[in-house]
């Protein structure tokens, strides 16, 4: 049995992984919900009531204390990840983490050191990598075609009437996507902005363009402020091409992917279910808790997210290039 406590009851642990959670012990019956923790006593509480934790707190290290739990969860804001994961790290606890893991370069190199002084299973909240049409584009992509053999990625991120005055830490998301799927790390990217100061302070259209190792091309397309909410992609190889719509458009909400390969389509996937499925917030959650009871090494950990931390903070700085050194 997995004693499982969780920090953070707002709106985004509410919306998302507490009905992971519920889920989970629902549906696996070797995790026991024992606590969760918010500094805010009626969120914790109302959050324990929601999704059937058996205790709540308002201070993690008394939690932590009582409940002595097999693994944690950490879903708080951004500007709070890197000062609340680095102690529970460095205690050897196993984490789920939310992304991004840091809002800089330094913050997550901190959490990185940490994490090896601990020792402890992390992983990192990228949820895409688990959502059904991501994996299943990737598994085609696996047993089809050599990285090198991907002559293009396009993604698109488009968002509805969001005016965040920071959109990188959404759109570190669609940075980790594309370059799962290319199964390369980035080379060289060119960033270029459209600022909208008229919607208000820090809103712009991003664009990223550039190449990975393999040879790639990537292109990633941000609009926060457009008339919808989807996330698409095509993948170029040689004689295939992929199409994927990750979670679809309201009202249906289904998420489908199509190849087509040698100038016909060769695999036409259409997906339903639970919104939590769609996006892979609960199959990411899912493979943690099998990482942890089974002593394997989770993914993505900290360390596989340097490229990833080092693009959203230069999309929040405005920076116009950026070249990776080759990896090792």
């Amino acid at each position: 049995m997995i004693r499982f406590c969780t920090i953070g009851c707002g709106g985004h642990a509410s919306t998302a992984h507490g009905p992971a959670q519920k889920k989970a012990s629902a549906a696996r019956g070797d995790i026991e919900l024992a606590a969760c923790c918010d500094i805010d006593e009626t969120r914790a509480c109302g959050y324990r009531e929601t999704f059937g934790f058996s205790r709540h707190y308002t201070d993690i290290g008394t939690m932590l204390s009582r409940e002595s739990p097999d693994a944690v969860a950490l879903v708080v804001p951004t500007t709070l990840t890197s000062r609340l994961a680095a102690p529970l790290l460095e205690c050897g606890i196993p984490l789920f983490l939310e992304k991004p893991p840091g809002l800089t370069v330094a913050e997550l190199d901190q959490l990185v050191i940490a994490g090896r002084r601990g020792g402890g299973a992390h992983q990192v909240a990228f949820n895409r990598r688990y959502a059904p049409v991501i994996a299943g584009v990737r598994g085609i992509l696996d047993t089809t075609l050599p990285a090198e053999d991907v002559l293009q990625i396009n993604y698109e991120m488009i968002r509805y009437d969001r005016r965040d005055p920071d959109f990188s830490t959404t759109a570190i998301h669609a940075i980790d996507a594309v370059r799962h799927l290319a199964r390369s790390p980035y080379r060289r990217c060119s960033l270029s902005y459209r600022e909208l100061p008229q919607l208000g302070t820090g809103v712009a259209a991003i664009t990223i363009e550039g190449h990975c190792e393999s040879g790639t091309q990537v292109r990633l397309n941000f609009q926060p402020v457009a008339g919808q909410v989807t996330e698409t992609g095509t993948i170029h190889a040689v004689n295939h091409t992929l199409l994927f719509d990750v979670f679809g458009t309201e009202p249906g909400r289904r998420g489908s992917f199509t190849h087509w390969a040698h100038g016909a389509a060769k695999s036409a996937t259409t997906l339903d279910g639970d919104p939590i499925d769609a996006n892979g917030i609960y199959r990411e959650f899912v493979a943690f808790l099998d990482a942890v009871k089974h002593h394997r090494i989770p993914s993505p950990v900290l360390a596989d997210c340097r490229q990833q931390v080092t693009l959203m903070e230069a999309i929040r700085s405005r920076a116009s290039t950026l070249t990776f050194p080759p990896s090792p």
